[in-house]
């Protein structure tokens, strides 16, 4: 490992000096010890450009078989894409085009899997985990990456958490985005936005957290960034928004901001996603 340097403002870590090589993250029990007050760490330069090209090209045409969810013979979700106009619901509103890619699922191209558990195996040793914990599908929790591009107007106006762990998760740096794509390069208006969380409830109530903190100029491609859910809101303001619908602007998942998400899922969670598919569309239909 290179030498690794903790600098701190507030309640946000930045770590330089870890690196993804040969499929892992290396990281010394000093460093995780020097970030546990911190409720969102920013481990920067930690993927090259070159993997992340690799890896944005593996997930965007991935042939993926459903645009939905939807599931095989054994109930298991099938890899599917899927774009999302939601800001009619009162939390997790959106609107992104998502690549989901399952680790159950042979097609999944070696390179997500690969970093899938890499990131799995860093976010257990963060949390004090055993380092293989939630890797295998027969655990009690599975590690997952899923994939986002937000094109001109694309948005996450209220944290995303699931209903049964509102006012439960006790877990620390649970949740993890990894950037493909830079402030004031790639996009120039919108983006994340951080601020402590006081509690956490169904709704996105501004009374749930303290001041918002613009954290753009904070990250770039190829940085790790951690979050501990119960103390850290965040949100993506809409991405250059005066350039939505412009037909001048394509479509274009290789461009603009993309990121993978990282979070943990029991496998019977995942099974019971597919009983959701379409609902949340035919909702926004009815708005």
């Amino acid at each position: 490992m290179s030498e690794v340097t903790i600098t701190k403002s507030d309640y946000i870590g930045f770590v330089e000096g870890l690196h993804y090589e040969n499929g892992a993250i290396a990281i010394d029990q000093e460093t995780i010890d020097g970030v546990q007050d911190c409720s969102l760490v920013i481990f920067r330069n930690v993927f090259s450009p070159e993997f992340l090209t690799d890896l944005r090209k593996a997930v965007v045409f991935h042939d993926y078989k459903a645009e939905d969810y939807a599931v095989d013979e054994n109930g298991l979700l099938l890899n599917y894409k899927r774009w999302d106009d939601l800001l009619h619901r009162p939390r997790r509103a959106c609107k992104n085009m998502g690549y989901n890619l399952y680790p159950w699922n042979k097609e999944t191209p070696d390179v997500i899997e690969t970093v899938r558990v890499a990131v799995t195996r860093f976010a257990n040793l963060l949390a004090g985990r055993d380092p293989e914990a939630r890797i295998s599908l027969d655990a009690d929790k599975i590690g997952t990456v899923t994939f986002a591009y937000y094109p001109p107007g694309g948005c996450l106006m209220s944290h995303h958490f699931s209903d049964d762990i509102v006012g439960e998760r006790t877990e620390v740096f649970d949740e993890i985005i990894v950037p493909f794509a830079t402030y004031g390069v790639d996009y120039h208006d919108g983006g994340l936005y951080v601020a402590p969380r006081y509690r956490i409830t169904e709704t996105d109530d501004p009374s749930n957290y303290g001041d918002l903190r613009f954290m753009e100029n904070d990250i770039g491609a190829g940085d790790l960034v951690a979050f501990t859910i119960k103390d850290c809101y965040h949100r993506v303001e809409p991405i250059d928004p005066e350039l939505e619908g412009r037909p001048d602007v394509p479509f274009d998942p290789m461009k603009n901001r993309f990121l993978m998400a990282f979070y943990y899922g029991e496998l019977s969670v995942f099974q019971k996603l597919a009983a959701m598919a379409g609902s949340e569309k035919q909702a926004a239909k009815e708005q």
